[in-house]
């Protein structure tokens, strides 16, 4: 008479030894890494390419704003910011782009502190500092917040010059 394997210790070692469907055990454990890995890839390159177009944005927009007859003017912030954000039609912008300023008398006195100003409203060889601060929506969009905790990204650029106006100022 056959003796049958019923007893749950044979079946378990049968279960075990059977290599049918490990390929696709291996990809439902492996293939959402990849993915991750790959989505990742795709947002440090967005994040990267926008530091890199804000960069250009902004090195651009203030020399522009430097060289132009209202060098002195009140509004050259605004200019400065308005510039920088047609430049950077490929991103997705939240808001528009911050422009903070520091003067300084010398290149030799430049740091992270200094004199912070709302306009530019300087005299001649004056030493500004332009930061430019903008918010950009990840490429991703609603899987970002649920990864970094965080809707947008920040990216801050910074030129520097000496004002050199056409005329008094």
């Amino acid at each position: 008479m056959p003796q049958h394997k019923t007893r749950p210790v044979q079946l378990l070692y049968r279960l075990i030894k059977d290599e049918n469907g490990g390929s696709i055990i291996e990809y439902s454990i492996l293939g959402p890494a990849f993915i991750a890995i790959m989505l990742a890839v795709c947002e440090l390159g967005h994040y990267m390419w926008g530091a890199l177009m804000l960069q250009r944005a902004v090195y651009d927009a203030v020399r522009e704003a430097s060289t132009s007859n209202n060098a002195c003017s009140t509004t050259q912030n605004a200019d400065i910011s308005s510039r920088v954000a047609s430049s950077l039609t490929g991103l997705a912008l939240d808001g528009a782009p911050t422009v903070t300023t520091r003067q300084y008398n010398d290149f030799s006195s430049v740091s992270k502190t200094g004199t912070n100003s709302s306009n530019t409203n300087t005299s001649s060889n004056t030493i500004v500092v332009y930061q430019v601060g903008v918010q950009i929506r990840p490429l991703l969009g609603p899987i970002v917040p649920f990864t970094t905790g965080a809707g947008t990204f920040s990216l801050t650029s910074e030129s520097i010059l000496r004002v050199e106006p056409f005329g008094d100022c």
